[in-house]
């Protein structure tokens, strides 16, 4: 078991990942460990067990997703071959979208966050009127911030994290679609995420959609909003399936 200390992201990523690969599977299913099970917060993962591998001689092998590969984050699976066993911190943005070039220069400064330390209760106190609901959340204005607005997940955190999981790993390549989600920052339990207001589609609205990515599993208007500037945006992208573009990479060995 696994017992997230100060935020639950890392859990989520790999609840997610190894969910996908489970659904689909392949020589990368076969040498990434297995999540049994998370809780409704993400404070506590169950994964099966892969002891040390100490320095015995065995098959090291890894996904090229996998960027942090210390010895520590491998586990011995059999007698002769490994599984990661901690891919808390991957980076899939280049499995899920294109990169771009930016100069650093050109980068624009961190956005500011709106709470800096991330408590649940901090994000409690900006809750504000209720806007709609959801099945899994519901979505309430910001108080003191009328461009934006909090999901807050009511049983499990499983969509705000999922969001969350896609939009920092694009932003991570500055991927060529970021700028078609919306922008968010989350607690660090991932119960309440601020994102950028997106209002409504006019019933009457015959604008361009964004490009909707295969992992996707949601493509419908019901998924846009509009911005200040009229341009329509993905402001709901919680149901993904990253099965396929986890599963077709290039496995390495050390």
């Amino acid at each position: 078991m696994k017992v997230a200390i100060h935020a639950t992201s890392a859990n989520w990523h790999e609840f997610f990942i190894s969910g996908a690969l489970q659904s689909r599977k392949g020589p990368v299913a076969d040498i990434v460990g297995k999540v049994k099970s998370i809780s409704a917060s993400g404070q506590y993962l169950i994964m099966e067990r892969l002891p040390d591998i100490g320095h015995a001689a065995m098959a090291i092998r890894y996904p090229s997703w996998a960027t942090d590969l210390k010895r520590s984050n491998f586990g011995t699976a059999s007698a002769c071959s490994a599984k990661l066993r901690d891919f808390g911190h991957t980076k899939i943005g280049l499995n899920l979208a294109q990169s771009t070039f930016v100069f650093d220069d050109d980068r624009p400064p961190a956005r500011t966050r709106m709470v800096p330390l991330g408590h649940d209760a901090d994000y409690e106190k900006l809750l504000g009127k209720l806007i709609r609901t959801e099945h899994d959340r519901t979505i309430h204005e910001v108080i003191g911030y009328p461009d934006h607005v909090m999901k807050r997940c009511t049983d499990s955190h499983r969509a705000n994290q999922a969001e969350l999981l896609v939009f920092h790993a694009l932003e991570q390549i500055d991927a060529d679609i970021l700028d078609d989600f919306g922008v968010l920052e989350c607690s660090r339990s991932g119960k309440y995420l601020i994102m950028e207001r997106l209002s409504d589609l006019p019933g009457h609205w015959t604008g361009s959609r964004p490009q909707f990515s295969l992992w996707l599993k949601d493509k419908s208007n019901a998924c846009l909003g509009i911005n200040a500037a009229g341009t329509a945006k993905i402001r709901t992208y919680k149901e993904i399936d990253i099965a396929e573009a986890l599963s077709r990479v290039h496995v390495f060995a050390l």
